[in-house]
């Protein structure tokens, strides 16, 4: 009741600050959205669009896909098709296994209950951005981002089984388990055509996502000018995980590997509002993700510091971390700026027709 009741004032505070920083730091902000379209341009649609395509593909065939994985789904507790989403959350990153398990509950394979069940050990780190862009880019040593990578499969397993039981009558017990809800598969041109307007939809509300939060480093950095280095780095690693880790290199005592591990762990307020954006829709809650996740980041952070001390050379890197980032100047290419608008448009064109044929069907 207490949360209902400051839920309206949390929002107005929200409207006045936002229209506090377009007055007052316009410039900034600007600046921030322009790094934020370059960061989706060059990042995240070339990382992102095409897995979000491949990984509608396989849903629609995730009885065979998820074969080989039957033993992981008897050990989670979920239908055996199912595995293809957790496999698919470990290796595409943060939104992906969510979009996944909206689109099971609209389509009739997972129940509700069962989404939240999954939802806590189906939000993880991709392992491009562990082994690349953390352990190659600013520690020198990929090593160190296949531990990060290593210690979040570790938390998703350990999440997973732990989310399989439920307190009944002041005992643990296991969630009885689900069958495997098929459904007939479609033909490949249909399914591909699904598969990229859904992959357009989606990757539409990522980059909106990106780019708001990228709207807000350079009023970061100028807010937090006078704290410490390391408090800066913090507020923008728990507020979105890209910025947290490029300002790694700015801390100075402590730990920055374990840093990094509870940075992407966590995923930042922005994946968690991606998150919630992909499975409200679906009637998904996010209290059982939001009460597992300081679960999961305990689990990821202590496995990548025994993991860090049992490789050669793993503790060093931790203290050899680089103090200048390698970093390359970002300029929009016109066929870039083109495609990105292609992309707007199909995205219109796509959520137009959708509602439709959702007020045809009505």
């Amino acid at each position: 009741m207490a949360l209902s009741r400051l839920k309206k004032p949390l929002i107005l505070c929200g409207i006045y600050l936002t229209l506090f920083l377009i007055l007052f730091y316009s410039r900034e902000l600007s600046q921030g959205i322009r790094e934020g379209i370059a960061l989706s341009l060059n990042l995240v649609i070339p990382s992102m669009f095409l897995f979000l395509i491949a990984s509608n593909l396989i849903i629609g065939h995730r009885d065979l896909f998820a074969r080989p994985f039957r033993g992981l789904a008897r050990l989670l507790g979920i239908p055996a098709g199912e595995a293809a989403v957790v496999i698919l959350s470990l290796t595409g990153g943060y939104p992906v296994g969510a979009k996944l398990l909206g689109d099971g509950v609209r389509e009739g394979r997972l129940s509700p209950q069962e989404a939240e069940r999954m939802l806590p050990y189906c939000v993880n780190c991709g392992p491009a951005f562990l082994i690349s862009g953390v352990g190659s880019a600013l520690f020198g040593n990929p090593m160190v981002g296949f531990c990060l990578y290593l210690s979040q499969i570790a938390a998703c397993l350990a999440v997973g089984v732990l989310s399989s039981f439920r307190l009944e009558g002041g005992r643990l017990r296991r969630h009885p388990p689900a069958g495997n809800r098929s459904r007939a598969e479609t033909g490949f041109s249909r399914g591909i055509v699904a598969a990229v307007s859904d992959a357009v939809r989606s990757m539409g509300m990522i980059c909106g996502f990106v780019t708001a939060f990228s709207a807000l480093g350079p009023v970061l950095d100028l807010l937090l000018e006078g704290m410490g280095l390391e408090t800066a780095c913090l507020i923008q690693g728990l507020l979105e995980v890209t910025g947290g880790c490029g300002r790694l290199a700015d801390v100075q005592t402590g730990n920055p590997v374990l840093l990094a591990a509870v940075f992407t762990a966590f995923g930042g307020i922005c994946v968690q509002l991606q998150i919630c954006a992909m499975v409200k829709p679906a009637g998904i809650r996010m209290g059982r993700l939001l009460a597992f996740r300081p679960v999961y980041v305990l689990i990821s952070g202590a496995i990548t510091w025994l993991l860090l001390r049992l490789i050669p050379g793993g503790a060093a890197a931790c203290l050899a971390i680089s103090r200048e980032i390698p970093s390359r100047a970002v300029s929009v290419s016109p066929a870039a700026s083109f495609f990105l608008i292609l992309l707007g448009v199909m995205l219109l064109f796509f959520n137009g027709k959708s509602d439709k044929m959702r007020f045809r069907k009505d």
